[in-house]
């Protein structure tokens, strides 16, 4: 198992990008914890994997609750036929050789997000 810390501040309309420092990370995601500080309730997120340059959707939170929490984002299955989503199939998300990124918007002039992403390799 191995993780990547987000941590950032928002600025003054209450919007953050955060971008992790870790480069080159694969794996399955597993969970991503928010250790909540003084984001505002009304807080959104958006995560995402970025791999060779291009942003691989992981997970959209809107009106966050403030408390910490854990999230278990999955993606639907496709199907090899025609590429439609299976209704009732969701899958770990896969990433490659990515950098972690939220973006955040509504959080509150100059508070301060923590998010913990944990992936494994099954």
């Amino acid at each position: 198992m191995k993780n990547v810390v987000l941590t950032g501040t928002t600025i003054a309309d209450g919007s953050a990008t955060i971008t992790s420092t870790e480069a080159g990370v694969t794996g399955y995601v597993e969970k991503i914890v928010y250790d909540y500080t003084d984001t505002a309730t009304s807080s959104d997120f958006t995560f995402t994997a970025v791999e060779a340059g291009v942003n691989v959707p992981v997970m959209t939170i809107t009106n966050a609750a403030t408390g910490d929490t854990v999230w278990y984002p999955r993606t639907l299955a496709n199907k090899v036929t025609d590429a439609a989503a299976f209704a009732n199939w969701a899958d770990k998300i896969f990433v490659t050789d990515s950098t972690f990124k939220v973006v955040i918007a509504g959080g509150g002039a100059t508070k301060t997000a923590k998010f913990i992403v944990y992936l494994s390799d099954e």
